[in-house]
């Protein structure tokens, strides 16, 4: 790590009041591991467990997705290693969380335009071309409103995180953690200060330090 590397490391320990190893400085590729990081850290996990973690981690991956992460670099997004047809079941399995589902409103209104479809063709007969026509129209704009409701709910929420984010991804957190979006903005807020980085919003969470932002 050159010195510029160290020393965005040093401002991220002075400004979080943590201790960031050798071992664990040369394991934070992107952007978002060093997000991951800091919330691990700042929130209580244990780092001493990281190897622990990352073998059952090898393990869990190879069981859900079937592909072996033993010679893949931690800064490979999840969503990379997932089947698109089970990406969403897949990411919550791994997340130990339900999959996503529509919101009550939506499950409504989805009832409520199955209703009108069946009604229609019963009511065809004893109403003008016009009024049949609107109707019709009037289906097409739920059911497309509902697909992209729909597609809204079942994507995955995160497709920046990396393998080196699933090692403290599930572990579980309080009430009195300090939030992922606080600490992400801190950190962003340093790597770019550090870097002389202007325009942090042209980098997403998953640049990489050397090739991407040029640390040395």
């Amino acid at each position: 790590m050159g010195l510029e590397g160290v020393e965005l490391v040093m401002a991220v320990e002075d400004e979080f009041e943590i201790s960031i190893s050798d071992f664990h400085a040369g394991n934070l590729v992107t952007i978002g591991d060093l997000i991951e990081f800091v919330h691990a850290a700042v929130n209580g996990f244990d780092l001493s467990r990281e190897r622990e973690e990352w073998s059952r981690i090898e393990e869990e991956m190879e069981r859900v997705t079937g592909r072996s992460i033993a010679e893949l670099p931690r800064s490979t997004k999840i969503v990379d290693l997932l089947d698109p047809d089970k990406e969403v079941e897949q990411w919550s399995e791994l997340a130990g969380v339900p999959p996503p589902e529509l919101p009550p409103f939506w499950r409504s209104v989805l009832k409520g335009v199955l209703v009108v479809v069946f009604v229609i063709p019963f009511v065809a007969l004893g109403v003008s071309q016009g009024i049949l026509m609107l109707a019709l129209f009037l289906v097409l704009v739920c059911w497309l409103a509902l697909h992209l409701a729909f597609a809204r709910f079942r994507t995955v929420p995160d497709r920046d995180r990396t393998l080196a984010s699933l090692v403290w991804w599930r572990e579980p957190k309080s009430d009195e953690d300090t939030s992922w979006e606080a600490i992400a903005e801190k950190v962003r807020d340093i790597v770019g200060r550090e870097l002389a980085i202007e325009n942090m919003d042209r980098f997403t969470n998953d640049a990489r330090f050397i090739k991407d932002l040029g640390v040395d």
